[in-house]
């Protein structure tokens, strides 16, 4: 799985040792993760964001911010008895709350020739034991779909859970049964934010 996350709508606001940055998007890879710092881009300037803690940076609570991440054929082919993580736990004291995930099965080729009633993807929290975040996406005309697919989905009721992923799955049964190639990707629209409003 491979992820990069763009933190939208970002201010970082002037102390007697920072200075005010207001930009539009800033984009964080995993190379930049490594550096501790952050490019920024406006009106061809460049300027350098750096953080005593980055994590923290692109995890801020009431944030609201974008992840995209793709899971390969091989995890596709399990993601019932496998599921997989979107975004990880934020922490002790907060949850996900997902906004809307645009999904793609990238088609690599051959499809997948196991795809039945009820084999909907689903997005939950606590690998797949906790409550359902958003919208299923129905198995006819996505899982096997003999091109590339699209659904957009969006966030639903839930009961939130403190600390827990947010991860892919399928209900039952798997797309995957002798033959299937297809990756999903997915961009995740999410905010981290406290569970305990009484805190």
């Amino acid at each position: 799985m491979t992820a990069k996350t763009r933190v939208l709508d970002s201010k970082f606001h002037a102390s007697r040792d920072h200075a005010f940055i207001d930009c539009g998007t800033v984009e964080i890879t995993d190379a930049e993760l490594s550096t501790g710092q952050i490019g920024a881009w406006a009106d061809g300037v460049q300027p350098v964001l750096r953080f005593k803690d980055l994590a923290a940076a692109v995890r801020d609570v009431n944030l609201r911010q974008t992840v995209d991440v793709t899971i390969l054929a091989a995890a596709v082919a399990t993601l019932n008895a496998t599921p997989v993580s979107l975004i990880a736990a934020p922490g002790a004291g907060l949850y996900i709350d997902v906004h809307r995930i645009h999904w793609m099965l990238a088609h690599n080729g051959v499809d997948y020739d196991g795809a039945g009633a009820g084999e909907d993807l689903a997005v939950s929290y606590t690998n797949a034991a906790g409550d359902e975040v958003v919208n299923r996406v129905d198995h006819s005309g996505f899982g096997d779909a003999s091109a590339d697919a699209h659904a957009v989905v969006v966030g639903i009721d839930c009961v939130p859970v403190a600390n827990a992923a947010v991860v892919a799955h399928l209900l039952v049964g798997e797309w995957y049964a002798a033959a299937g190639d297809g990756d999903l990707r997915a961009q995740i629209d999410y905010t981290i934010r406290t569970l305990d409003l009484s805190a």
